[in-house]
C-alpha cells in the first residue's frame, strides 16, 4: 500500500483519477503476482519509471550527506530499496512466471 501511495504522490495531482468505480476498488487491492497481467510497455509504466528514477537519484544524493545520523540514513536506504524493488518489478514477475511455467511443466511424482 505504501508503494501505491508514493506512486500517487509522484503523479501530478491534475492527472490522478480513479481507475475503477468505488464499488470495484476491492478488485485493485490484490497483490501483484506472476499470474496478474501487467503492461510494462505502455506510457504509464514509462512515466512511473521516469519519476521513480528521478526520485531515486535525489534520495541517493541525500544519502551521501555526511551530516546524516544512522536513523536518517536507514530511512533513506529503505526508501531507496522500495524504489529499486519497484523498478525491478518487471524482472521479478518475469522470473515468477518462468518458475510457475517450469513447475507446471515438471513431471509430477504420479507420472
Amino acid at each position: 500500500m505504501r508503494i501505491l501511495a508514493r506512486l500517487q504522490a509522484m503523479l501530478p495531482k491534475a492527472r490522478v483519477q480513479p481507475v475503477v468505480a468505488a464499488e470495484e476498488a476491492h478488485l485493485v487491492r490484490r497483490p501483484v503476482s506472476a499470474d496478474m497481467p501487467v503492461r510494462f510497455e505502455g506510457e504509464t509504466w514509462a512515466y512511473v519509471v521516469d519519476q521513480a528514477e528521478k526520485k531515486l537519484q535525489r534520495l541517493r544524493e541525500k544519502n551521501d550527506d555526511a551530516r546524516l545520523n544512522e536513523v536518517q540514513t536507514a530511512v533513506l536506504r529503505g526508501r531507496i530499496r522500495e524504489l529499486r524493488d519497484l523498478l525491478a518489478l518487471p524482472e521479478r514477475l518475469k522470473a515468477e512466471r518462468m518458475a510457475a511455467l517450469a513447475q507446471r511443466d515438471a513431471p509430477s511424482e504420479d507420472d
